[in-house]
This record gives C-alpha cells, structure tokens and sequence, in this order.
C-alpha cells in the first residue's frame, strides 16, 4: 500500500496593486515531499472554495501537482 505524500494547505491573500482594491483570497495546496510537477487552477462552482474544492487540491496535490483555487 503507497502512502500519500504530505500536504502544505493554507490560505493567501495576494495584495491589491491599489490600496482601494480588495485583495485576492486562494486557496493552495502543494506536495512536500516531491518538486510539483505543475500547477492547476482549480475553478469553483457557485458555492465557492469549499470543503469539496480543497479536498480537490488536495487530491491533486497527492498526484504530485500544486493546486490554486481562488473565488470568481
């Protein structure tokens, strides 16, 4: 049975270019043990980065690609 690598999960907020814009929240999602082989944008539905979203990073993550998920 193969082990999953480890995950490093966390929240960002990409600062605005203006101070009157609002910052940009991601998700993100990246394999510890291994270089990523790639990055995927994850795009969620109307319900937004939820439970389903970041356990879709993390799936990927445990593909070995990063994963960014950011609110539209």
């Amino acid at each position: 049975l193969l082990t999953p690598p480890a995950l490093h999960s966390f929240a960002a907020t990409l600062a605005p270019s203006r101070p009157e814009d609002p910052g940009l929240s991601l998700w993100c999602t990246v394999p510890e043990s291994v270089r990523p082989l790639g990055c995927v944008i994850v795009l969620p539905e109307v319900f937004g980065v939820n439970a389903w979203i970041r356990s879709v990073c993390a799936r990927l993550a445990d593909a070995g690609f990063a994963a960014v998920a950011l609110p539209l």
